[in-house]
């Protein structure tokens, strides 16, 4: 994955558990790993920041990872309950992974990591104490393949969408992906699909496990696949849900659910 090792805690970034606001150590450490495609490795603690992080538009083969999701934790300091903590758009080929984050703030909406025309990825994120409301939004993607683990958000963990109007319709391969004990919906599938296969899933605790429909965008979806891999079980009101008759939906997956049923439109 990379060309190297960048450290979170070296000079310039000082990025540390003891400082109080490590925004702008994190923002430069993130610009720099992005766009020398090198491994970014952050220390051990809480490391607090105060403003939204970006990675860098158009950046490729990077990543960044902590020490475990027990040990490095990204901690929002703000007051606004609404922000998207992290952003990219155009990134591919990287990784994001092996860290928790938490928000002093109990937020309300927005997103801990919106990812627009992004491909290629792995992340692996948990929200400590269910203090972030969204997981991560996969928005007007075209072509994607990603892998890894989402625990623990107030609201929805994976929310995706293909693009609006004229342009492709987004594939998506979800693959070695393990996301459980959301508030509400685990994966959301919002519009604009031409195909989307979930491979080797797993979807635990949650209050519904699959949900299809046009939530996000106004698109049809065409080609939906849960594969005999899928795993959905422990959901509260449905494991899958479809609203959206418009295209051709297959299942093989084993769902359990201890609402109204395993499947609901």
């Amino acid at each position: 994955m990379s060309d190297g090792y960048l450290y979170a805690g070296d000079t310039p970034y000082g990025v540390d558990a003891t400082n109080s606001d490590n925004a702008t150590g994190l923002q430069a450490f993130l610009s720099d790993c992005a766009t020398s495609h090198k491994c970014g490795v952050l220390p051990p603690g809480s490391l607090r920041y105060g403003a939204p992080l970006i990675f860098p538009s158009y950046s490729h083969h990077w990543e960044i990872q902590g020490q475990s999701s027990k040990v490095t934790t990204l901690t929002y300091m703000g007051n606004d309950p609404t922000l998207d903590q992290i952003k990219g758009e155009e990134c591919s080929d990287f990784n994001f992974q092996n860290l928790a984050l938490s928000s002093v703030t109990q937020m309300t909406a927005g997103r801990a990591l919106w990812l627009k025309t992004c491909s290629w990825f792995g992340i692996d994120i948990e929200a400590q104490g269910k203090t972030f409301w969204n997981g991560v939004h996969l928005d007007s993607i075209q072509w994607a393949h990603m892998d890894g683990k989402l625990s623990d958000f107030s609201n929805k963990g994976l929310l995706i969408n293909g693009g609006i109007g004229g342009v492709p319709k987004a594939e998506l391969d979800l693959m070695r992906l393990v996301v459980g004990g959301m508030g509400d919906t685990a994966i959301t599938v919002g519009g604009g699909f031409g195909g989307l296969r979930l491979g080797h899933v797993s979807i635990t605790s949650c209050k519904r496990g699959f949900v299809q429909d046009r939530s996000l965008v106004n698109e049809g979806n065409r080609e939906i696949f849960l594969s005999s891999n899928t795993l959905i079980d422990g959901c509260v009101a449905d494991g899958v849900v479809v609203d959206d008759l418009g295209g051709l939906f297959h299942s093989s997956a084993w769902v359990a659910s201890s609402g109204s049923g395993g499947y609901g439109r």
